[in-house]
C-alpha cells in the first residue's frame, strides 16, 4: 500500500492510494486529508464566504479593502505595511504624508485634507548648552533637519528658563537640511548665559 506520512497539505501525494490498495487502507488516507486540513486550517470554526477572487487577492493585498474599521484589526505585534506612495486612501483621497510626518501626531482629529498639509511640515530638535552672551551680541548653533531648505519657515521653542526683556531666540533654516538656531541678548549692559535646554524646530516647507 502506498501512503505517505502527512502533516501539511504539501506532503499529500496526489498518486495515492494506488488502484492495487485495498480498501481496508481507505481510512488511513482519508485520516491523511484531515490531518493536512487541520494542520494548516487550525483557527477554521466556520464556512468560509469568500470568493476565488477575494481570495486571491489576499497573496500580497493587491485588491481594494472596502471593509469598514470595525472589520479591519491588526494582531499586536502585527504591522500594516503600505509599500507605495498614495497607497493610503481615506475618502478616495490619497494621504501623502510620510510615517515620520504622521507620527508626530498626537490627538490629531483632522480630516485626509489636513493630513496632506502636514506632509510638507519637519520637525527636529537638540540639546543645547548655549555659551555666555555678552551684551548686545549673538551665540549660534546648528542642527541637521533632513528635508529643510533654504527659505522654509521655522518656528523655534525651548525649555530653557528665558529673561523676557533681554533674549530673543530665532531659528532659519541656513542651508539644506540646516537649521541654525540664535539667542540674542538685547541688554547692552549685562550678560546673558542660559542653561543647558532642549531646542525644538518646526520646519514649514514652501509651497
Amino acid at each position: 500500500m502506498a501512503l505517505e506520512s502527512v502533516t501539511h497539505i504539501s506532503d499529500l501525494n496526489t498518486s495515492n492510494p494506488t488502484t492495487s490498495d485495498g480498501l481496508a487502507q481507505g481510512d488511513d488516507h482519508i485520516r491523511n486529508i484531515k490531518t493536512a486540513l487541520k494542520t494548516d486550517f487550525p483557527t477554521v470554526d466556520e464556512p468560509i464566504t469568500a470568493s476565488v477572487p477575494d481570495l486571491n487577492a489576499t497573496t500580497n493585498f493587491e485588491e481594494t479593502i472596502s471593509a469598514t474599521t470595525s472589520e479591519v484589526s491588526i494582531a499586536t505585534g502585527k504591522t500594516l505595511n503600505i509599500v507605495d506612495d498614495g497607497g493610503l486612501e481615506l475618502a478616495g483621497t490619497s494621504v501623502t504624508s510620510t510615517a515620520a510626518e504622521l507620527n508626530t501626531l498626537d490627538g490629531f482629529t483632522g480630516d485626509v485634507g489636513d493630513l496632506n498639509v502636514i506632509s510638507g511640515i519637519l520637525t527636529g530638535s537638540t540639546t543645547w548648552d548655549a555659551p555666555n552672551a555678552a551684551a548686545n551680541a549673538t551665540v549660534a548653533t546648528t542642527m541637521t533637519v533632513t528635508g529643510a531648505a533654504v527659505g522654509d519657515l521655522v518656528i523655534v521653542s525651548t525649555e530653557a528658563t528665558i529673561p523676557i526683556n533681554n533674549i530673543i531666540i530665532s531659528a532659519i533654516v541656513s542651508s539644506a537640511n540646516t537649521v541654525t538656531l540664535r539667542v540674542h541678548n538685547t541688554s547692552t549692559s549685562t550678560g546673558v548665559n542660559l542653561a543647558s535646554a532642549t531646542y525644538r524646530v518646526i520646519v514649514f516647507k514652501q509651497f
